[in-house]
């Protein structure tokens, strides 16, 4: 069988490609499970790019290596082949990588192809992630910078700062040690349990920002309502299309358009 993992590194250990048929949570016509683990050296940054598929990246205690598992769904076997992951690690930096079909070549009523992402790292591992589409769950990750196209984003028990450049999607980020930097273009954010700076802007969709212990500032704010309640330092509004804002339990001072 020809393997379907393109290997860059010395560091991979394990690559496995092994196809299974059946349907789950979407069309999955052929189907191929793969496996890759890499060590991972104290102080490595996680380098992800990932596109079409749901991905997760979850933050293990005592784990010193990056685990890799990968469902491949296709509509033919031809656009399986295509499907692939492409892993390195060195230099202070893994890397994983999935490759897809070129988009040209696509409909995805008849010739869909993604791949569903699970990743177990180390716990605090920071990370850089460019995401395609589909959903995101982050747990237990250190300093993390993420770019997603479309689909929610789910972020817990950060452990450092997050900056997030996200285009469309629900944002829903829960206990974070560390600033959270957000730009958005459409879909509600929720962001509770901040042990630091809260800053947004965002599109359109509700903002709601809770238990935060340094200062909320909204740059710009296109349309949606604005709740904010229990933060340590000030509330800043600089701009607001529509939706009014509320707050509660600002210990700092509060500046929002249109109020004295």
């Amino acid at each position: 069988m020809r393997s379907l993992y393109r290997c860059t590194a010395p560091l991979l250990l394990l690559i496995l490609a092994v196809p299974v048929r059946g349907q789950r949570d979407g069309p999955c016509e052929h189907e191929a499970m793969r496996t890759a683990t890499l060590r991972a050296a104290g102080g490595a940054r996680l380098e992800l790019e990932a596109g079409a598929g749901s991905l997760q990246v979850t933050g293990r205690d005592g784990l010193a290596e990056v685990r890799v598992r990968g469902r491949a769904c296709a509509a033919t076997e031809a656009l399986l082949r295509e499907l692939l992951i492409e892993t390195s690690a060195g230099n202070g930096e893994v890397s994983v990588r999935t490759r897809h079909p070129e988009q040209s070549q696509r409909n995805w009523n008849d010739n869909y192809a993604y791949i569903d992402l699970v990743l177990e790292v180390p716990a605090g591992m920071s990370a850089r992630i460019d995401d395609g589409s589909g959903s995101v769950v982050l747990e237990g990750l250190g300093e993390t910078e993420i770019e997603d196209g479309s689909g929610d984003l789910r972020i817990t028990d950060g452990r450092g700062a997050v900056r997030i450049d996200d285009g469309s999607g629900s944002i829903d980020i829960e206990q974070v040690t560390g600033d959270v930097s957000i730009d958005d273009g459409s879909g509600d954010i929720d962001v509770r349990g901040v042990r630091g700076r809260v800053t947004l802007e965002d599109g359109s969709g509700e903002i709601t920002v809770g238990d935060v212990t340094g200062t909320v500032h909204v740059r710009d704010d296109g349309s949606g309502s604005i709740r904010v309640r229990d933060v340590g330092g000030d509330l800043i509004v600089e701009d607001d299309g529509s939706g009014g804002v509320r707050h509660s339990g600002v210990r700092g001072r509060v500046q929002v358009p249109d109020e004295d």
